[in-house]
């Protein structure tokens, strides 16, 4: 196993199921079922919501389908996990494999929220996304 970073923490066999699984998500990807419009602006709108920051490009023309959001004032498992149990909508909490981004990013060691979408999502789950954050924002965790 490698003693330097980020290395020592990758050791095993390549992904070859992953690596299959990747190509046949790129041969086979649908258009996206959601506008862009519509995911600009609730990123623009929970950019602007007090309880909460927002780590997404500063140009909108290079935002890509995933961002990042932690609370304020709170903890991001916490907040990760209401929106999974009140909201039912799955969202990955902490330092994501990359803790030396969230230092440069000043959000170490608490880490963020990574949301992801994808073509299957539609401008409808992107609204009840918006709304479930915004709601997990004000009632606290």
């Amino acid at each position: 196993m490698p003693a330097f970073m980020p290395d020592r923490f990758q050791p095993g066999t390549p992904n070859i199921t992953g690596i299959y699984g990747l190509l046949a998500a790129i041969k086979y990807k649908p258009n996206n079922s959601w506008g862009r419009k519509v995911f600009l602006s609730v990123i623009k709108n929970l950019s602007e919501n007090q309880r909460l920051n927002v780590l997404c490009a500063s140009n909108p023309e290079s935002q890509s389908d995933v961002f990042s959001i932690y609370p304020k004032n709170g903890d991001v498992t916490g907040f990760a996990h209401r929106l999974y149990t009140k909201f039912g909508i799955e969202v990955r909490s902490g330092l994501h494999c990359s803790p030396f981004a969230h230092k440069t990013l000043n959000t170490f060691p608490k880490g963020s929220i990574r949301i992801s979408l994808s073509p299957y999502h539609s401008n409808d789950d992107i609204r009840y996304l918006h709304e479930s954050i915004l709601k997990t924002a004000e009632m606290g965790y």
